[in-house]
């Protein structure tokens, strides 16, 4: 009989005492038993610690880090460090699982050959029901450049994926940063060989106003900024379609920054995305993968950028 591995599901913990029950539970009530959930409280003082404390009493697969507030990033890191499984998932302690998501994700691993595996998510706002679909298990698999030939942030963020643990290795997701899956997931993307991927909706997405990215205003944030301009760079030397696509991406999120009438970018900041956009501008007109229709969209928002 083929021995089971360990997954090692790390749960960052802040501030979702109202919500924290309902993932904790989707996550014990799983299919595939043998895990290890550690559940990071980053200094949350309401009565998150309690909880945490409380689920680990009931059952011995639960591991509990109590740790002064450093973000999510820190706390994902943080259960990195302790994490033993042989795979490693991650889950927003206001979001919450399908019973079959781990054992979907693995399935899908070990019969494709495949470093990562994810699913498809569904969006869900409170007090209104989730829509129960049929799986149908559809598997594609993809190499690491075809995730990144479409702007998709189902393969940007860190949850609704299983990772192997060697995948991730070293990498470690930025301090304080918000957008940190930007800055990191396509890394540990183009550490695999291949992924496997099902449209397969294991994971539900909570949406909600007083969270760290709801509480944001329509734009996009100056953090990710750098994250896309990181990835630019990364992806430069690795597959000229990718590249290309990064460059648009890049280009439409500093143009909706820029533009942030609610926000405004210190001027330090301005030279720096002005400059970068510059660079840009010269790249764009080397592209071949770019038809003369995306160049000419990329270069008026790049005008209109450095008219803000």
């Amino acid at each position: 009989m083929k021995k089971q591995p360990l997954v090692s599901i790390i749960v960052p913990v802040y501030h979702v005492e109202k919500y924290l029950d309902d993932c904790v539970r989707s996550i014990m009530q799983q299919t595939y038993s043998k895990f290890e959930l550690i559940l990071v409280d980053d200094g949350s003082d309401d009565i998150c610690s309690q909880k945490c404390e409380e689920w680990k009493a009931r059952d011995a697969r639960i591991k509990v880090i109590h740790k002064i507030n450093g973000g999510l990033s820190d706390a994902r890191n943080a259960g990195l460090e302790i994490a033993v499984g042989e795979y490693i998932a991650f889950v927003d302690s206001d979001d919450f699982v399908h019973e079959y998501y781990i054992e979907e994700l693995l399935k899908i691993i070990e019969e494709n050959d495949c470093d990562i595996a994810i699913c498809g998510f569904q969006k869900f706002m409170d007090g209104r029901p989730i829509e129960n679909k049929e799986l149908k298990h559809m598997v594609r698999c993809l190499q690491p450049v075809e995730c990144y030939r479409s702007t998709d942030a189902f393969y940007d963020v860190a949850w609704n994926k299983l990772y192997k643990r060697s995948v991730i290795g070293d990498i470690r997701y930025p301090y304080r940063k918000l957008h940190e899956d930007i800055y990191t997931t396509y890394k540990i993307i183009f550490s695999a060989e291949r992924i496997g991927t099902t449209e397969d909706e294991l994971y539900y997405y909570r949406q909600r106003g007083d969270s760290i990215i709801g509480n944001q205003t329509g734009a996009p944030g100056i953090d990710i900024e750098e994250a896309l301009w990181e990835r630019i760079n990364f992806f430069k030397e690795r597959d000229s379609a990718v590249y290309a696509n990064a460059l648009e991406t890049y280009v439409s999120n500093v143009y909706k920054i820029l533009n942030n009438t609610t926000k405004k970018v210190q001027s330090g900041d301005t030279k720096i995305i002005l400059q970068r956009l510059k660079k840009i501008a010269k790249d764009v007109y080397k592209q071949k993968t770019l038809g003369m229709v995306d160049k000419l969209k990329i270069y008026i928002k790049i005008c209109k950028c450095q008219r803000v």
